[in-house]
Order: C-alpha cells, then sequence, then structure tokens
C-alpha cells in the first residue's frame, strides 16, 4: 500500500484540516511548507475571498495544496468552477455528494477526496470516481458524526478500493501509527495545528487548547441534532443545560451569537465557542427577515467573520398533517391569524372554523374539506409573521402548500387562495371516485430500484412515484392492487419500511389528469399578479422559467411528482440558511434535516405558543 505521501507527492502522510476560516491561504501555504498537503477552508468565504486566497498559497509555496468545499454552501458551484479555473490540482469535499461536479473536476485533472463519517457514504461515492475518502471519527473538533475513529476507519477500509486517510482525534505520532494499523495511508489533522506559530487565531485560544486535558471537550446539539465538539467553558456549559431543559433552537442560536469569533479572534476562552470547524456552515453575508419598511426583526447566526443575518425561506406544510382543533388557539390569540381565517372562511360553502377546530363531522381528512383549511391555516399564520414585519427571500410548498407560498408571495389574495385550493380538492375527489386507490411511503430505498418494483407492478394498474421528500424517503401511488404488490417487491429489494398513507386519493400521479384539466379550466379567470419574491414550485424543484406560467405549473404539480428533496437543495444553494415550517407538524423540518443537515436551521410554527417564542426571540436578537 502507497502511504499518502507517495500518493500526494508531499513529505509527510498528513492533510491539514480545511478549517473554516482559519485555514487561509497563507496557514495552507505553511503547512505545505513544512511537508503536510496545506488545505484552504473555503466553508467561511465567498467567490471572491477564495480566488484571493488560491493565488495567496500559490505564491507562497510551490508545495501542493488543495481547497475544501462544504458543498452546501450557498457558493459550492461558484468554488466548483474557481478551483478549476485557478488550477488547484486537489479538492477535499464535505456535507453533500460531489457528484455534479466530477466530471469537470476529473477533466482538470483535480484529485477528489471527499470526507465521511460512515462506511456506506465512503461505498456509495466511490463508483463517481473519486480518489480517496477521508473517513473522520466523532473525536474531530467542530461538526462530528457519531461513530469513533477506531471504529469507522477499517470498516471504510474494508467497504472500498481506493486509499482511505483517517481523521478525528489524531494528535502526534502515535496516532499516525494507529491509523496505518487500521489500514489507513495517512491522516487528516486540524486541532493539534490550531496551537503553531503560523495559526491565526488568538493567543488566548492556543493556550486552551495546550491546557486541555482529555476530558475537556463536550458535544453541543446533539438534542437537536447538529452535533459540535468544542472546549468546555461557560458558554458550552450553559448551552447543554439550556438544551437539556428544553430550549428551543432559536433561543440556543440567539445564546450563543458571535461566541466563535469571542473565541477565536477575541481571545474570549469562557464565553466563546472554541472548536475547530465551528463554522463550516456559516457563509458570510446575510439577510434581514424582513421588508415593508418595519423595523428589521433578525434572527442571527454564528460565523467568525461576525454576526450575520439569516436569509429566511417560508415552508408550507401539504395534506396530511391537518388535525382537529389545528388554529384554535391562534384564532383566540392573534387578530391578524382571526381577521385573515374569517376572510378565507367566506370563501368556502362549509363553516371552516367548524371544521378545523372541533371536525364534529370527520370530515377534516376529506380532500374537498383538508385543502381550503391547511390554507386558511397557513393565511392566518402568514398574516401574523407579516404584521410582525417578518417576510421571506423565498417561499416553497409541498403540493397543496404551494398554493399558500404563492399567497404569501402576492400572487393572489386569501379568498382565491383558498377558493383555489377548495376546487382543487373536489376536482381531486372527483378524479378518484369510484376507484380504489393509495399511497405508501417507502423509507430506505432509492429511486432507480423503486422504480423497477413499479415498472414490475404495473400489471396491477397505475403505481408512480409521486413524492420525492427526502434521501431515503419516496412515496408511490396509485391503484391499491399495485401500489401494495410494489410495496412488497420493495421490501424485497431491501426498502426499509413501508408505510400506507391516511390519504383519500392517488395524489401526485397521472390519475389526477382530469384533476389538471379541471384546474386548467379554473385558472383561466383567476388573475396571477407577478411574485413580490420567488417561489419554487414543486414539479420544477426551483424558480420558474421565462417560458413557464403559474396557471400551467399549477395544472402540471397536481398531475406530476413532487421534488421536495431537489426543492430544499435548491434553497440550500440559494444561500438559505434559516427556514419557518408554516402548517400543522414537522414533516418538513425533518425532509430538510435529512436533505442538508444543518445548513438550513427550521423552525416549525402550529401553535400560539410557538408562534410567540418565535417573535419573542426575534425582537430580542
Amino acid at each position: 500500500m502507497k502511504l499518502l505521501n507517495e500518493i500526494l507527492g508531499t513529505k509527510y502522510p498528513i492533510i491539514q484540516g480545511g478549517m473554516a476560516n482559519i485555514a487561509t491561504g497563507e496557514f495552507a501555504a505553511a503547512c505545505s511548507n513544512a511537508g503536510a498537503l496545506g488545505l484552504i477552508g473555503s466553508g467561511g468565504m465567498d467567490a471572491d475571498s477564495l480566488r484571493e486566497n488560491i493565488r495567496r498559497c500559490r505564491a507562497l509555496t510551490d508545495k501542493p495544496f488543495g481547497v475544501n468545499i462544504m458543498l452546501m454552501h450557498p457558493q459550492a458551484d461558484e468554488f466548483a468552477k474557481i478551483v478549476v479555473e485557478e488550477g488547484v490540482k486537489l479538492v477535499t469535499t464535505g456535507a453533500g455528494n460531489p457528484g455534479k461536479y466530477m466530471a469537470a473536476w476529473k477533466a482538470a485533472g483535480i484529485t477528489v477526496i471527499p470526507v465521511v463519517a460512515a462506511a456506506i457514504l465512503a461505498k456509495h461515492l466511490e463508483p463517481l470516481g473519486i480518489d480517496a475518502v477521508i473517513a473522520e471519527g466523532t473525536e474531530s473538533g467542530g461538526h462530528v458524526g457519531e461513530m469513533t475513529t477506531m471504529a469507522l476507519v477499517p470498516q471504510v477500509v474494508d467497504a472500498v478500493h481506493v486509499p482511505v486517510i483517517a481523521a478525528g482525534g489524531i494528535a502526534d505520532g502515535r496516532g499516525l501509527a494507529a491509523a496505518l494499523a487500521l489500514g489507513a495511508c495517512g491522516v487528516q489533522v486540524g486541532t493539534c495545528l490550531l496551537a503553531s506559530t503560523e495559526c491565526p487565531i488568538h493567543e488566548n485560544y492556543k493556550a486552551a487548547l495546550l491546557k486541555a486535558r482529555d476530558s475537556d471537550t463536550i458535544v453541543t446539539g446533539r438534542i437537536g441534532g447538529t452535533p459540535v465538539r468544542v472546549l468546555k467553558n461557560r458558554m458550552s456549559r450553559e448551552y447543554v443545560r439550556q438544551e437539556k431543559a428544553g430550549a428551543d433552537k432559536m433561543a440556543l442560536e440567539r445564546f450563543t451569537l458571535g461566541s466563535l469569533r469571542k473565541a477565536v479572534f477575541d481571545g474570549d476562552t469562557e464565553n466563546g465557542r472554541a472548536g475547530s470547524r465551528a463554522a463550516a456552515r456559516s457563509p458570510p453575508g446575510g439577510r434581514n427577515f424582513c421588508r415593508d419598511g418595519k423595523r428589521s426583526q433578525r434572527l442571527h447566526r454564528r460565523g467568525v467573520q461576525g454576526d450575520h443575518l439569516m436569509k429566511l425561506a417560508f415552508l408550507y406544510a401539504g395534506q396530511g398533517s391537518q388535525h382537529a382543533g389545528m388554529g384554535r388557539d391562534l384564532y383566540e390569540t392573534f387578530p391578524a391569524f382571526r381577521a385573515a381565517f374569517d376572510e378565507a372562511d367566506a370563501a368556502v360553502d362549509f363553516d371552516l372554523k367548524e371544521v378545523c377546530f372541533t371536525d364534529a363531522a370527520g370530515v377534516l381528512s376529506e380532500t374537498q374539506y383538508t385543502q381550503p383549511c391547511m390554507t386558511a391555516f397557513a393565511a392566518g399564520l402568514t398574516a401574523v409573521l407579516r404584521e410582525a414585519g417578518v417576510t421571506p427571500d423565498y417561499a416553497a410548498g409541498l403540493s397543496l402548500g404551494e398554493y399558500s407560498a404563492l399567497a404569501c408571495a402576492g400572487v393572489f389574495d386569501v379568498q382565491t387562495a383558498v377558493a383555489l385550493t377548495a376546487f382543487r380538492g373536489k376536482a381531486m375527489a372527483a378524479a378518484a371516485a369510484g376507484r380504489t386507490c393509495g399511497m405508501t411511503a417507502v423509507l430506505g430505498l432509492d429511486e432507480a430500484p423503486l422504480q423497477a418494483c413499479c415498472n414490475a407492478a404495473a400489471d396491477e394498474g397505475v403505481v408512480q412515484i409521486c413524492n420525492y421528500n427526502c434521501p431515503g424517503q419516496l412515496v408511490i401511488g396509485g391503484d391499491k392492487a399495485a401500489v401494495d404488490k410494489a410495496a412488497e417487491l420493495a421490501l424485497a429489494a431491501g426498502a426499509r419500511r413501508c408505510l400506507p398513507l391516511n390519504v383519500s386519493g392517488p395524489f401526485h400521479t397521472s390519475l389526477m389528469h382530469p384533476a389538471g384539466d379541471a384546474l386548467r379550466e379554473k385558472c383561466k379567470a383567476v388573475r396571477f399578479a407577478p411574485m413580490q419574491f420567488p417561489v419554487l414550485f414543486n414539479c420544477l424543484g426551483h424558480e420558474m422559467g421565462e417560458t413557464d406560467t403559474i396557471a400551467a405549473l399549477l395544472e402540471k404539480q397536481v398531475q406530476s411528482g413532487v421534488r421536495w428533496e431537489v426543492t430544499v437543495r435548491r434553497l440550500a444553494e440559494l444561500g438559505v440558511d434559516a427556514a419557518i415550517e408554516i402548517g400543522p407538524g414537522r414533516a418538513l423540518t425533518g425532509f430538510v434535516k435529512k436533505t442538508v443537515g444543518s445548513a438550513i436551521s427550521c423552525y416549525p410554527v402550529e401553535t400560539a405558543a410557538q408562534l410567540q417564542q418565535l417573535l419573542r426571540t426575534m425582537k430580542g436578537a
């Protein structure tokens, strides 16, 4: 087995970790000159600063160096082009799949080395043409996985045929020797380099690292699903205490405002957040939450270049999360919610409040009632947020929620939105009338094998993939016999679970074609105003194009698959790093987390208490 230095042309089998806002061009050059492979950490940079750092690094060393790209960075596409244009010969990646860049990178002769925290991910990436893989255990600083380096490295070595580089908890020659014994060809180190003379961090931070003992780190964010390893201090202990006490995500974000900057640059090791890669998900720049000339209500996010404002999206829930009682406390608490809800009530031919608040007749889950009720609920919440000065940079809605997103963007008013969804619900119910249909969520199976299962079950009737919710969660729909057969085949093909859904029709399949025809005729009488901000459409997974029309997209949406995973990835590409989920339940929050991890922080809002907490937090920011 070749050692890493033989592969990379360095003196030692060591890669310097691409620590965001720490691994500058100067620092990477110093590491390369010392015999390792220096990496420029692009996580806290924009396109111009990355290009500048590459050029500074090249001017300071004639040794090999590379660039680390966090793939969930909103400018990842630009970074991918820059490394080609600037002649960078090695790229490491994290927080995503580098597949879409591989052809261009390989054509440019770039060595590509992803960072992984699980053997299954390494195995998934190998066919893309990667040159090696960095297996990073939970002992690492900054954002961490769950598996230890000792357990992870040999599993990755056994899973792939490319060289494996070990990372996490490695700080000296003994760690290197252990990594080689586990089958790795070299190591990536980060935290141990922070104490070096060349590292551009405060001397107090360096001293705290040198003083730290074996039990002096702590992992924050485990409960919230965004674990980060940092040094124990007053701030991190209080963070964990608040997290265990049930503090919401936004309150925790406020508590840590500017904490990394305090540690790294100001030298405040008691109130600062000291973790080698703690800012890896914080791109520079920022956005205000609000428009309309009202007082700026803001949510901040940590970033070593200083606190910045979040770029916000509103995400509207779809059908399936409705329940009796939804909106009642909001109606009683917020006049703006009540006014919007009453306006919606005037657009339907049933008692909206009775169905939403009590559902005595048990009709809320019937499509023709569900859709206007969910739209009215969303309109009320949107009205309260708008009154508080909170409007988004982007909006998207899952299936039915798309109508609420369009209403939020000013395309039509509340009454029109509710009337349209009421009509849509009746049209969808009529399209499925007299037909035994079903929908089933399939967990743990990729699109291609699931499509093969649908093809094999087609002799039983129509069955199609109708929702692409997030990695590992697809939904099939159509004739019940065909859906059941496809689900059975999916389990045999390796699906973890197949869960029948409590819905009343084969939504987003070709069986909804009559509903699409009805919507096309209905929309001829609707005036669609220009969008005040972009809305991402289900059937596209992105914003509408120059030749698209809203009416045509709504017609297509009702009978086409919902591309929610692609939509979420597009929001991340656009720089969105915060989202408010509007609607009953937390399904969209879960989909976002499974799709882009911690790159977008989601705040579900369903109750008066949640909304009050959201507004309090924003006012205090």
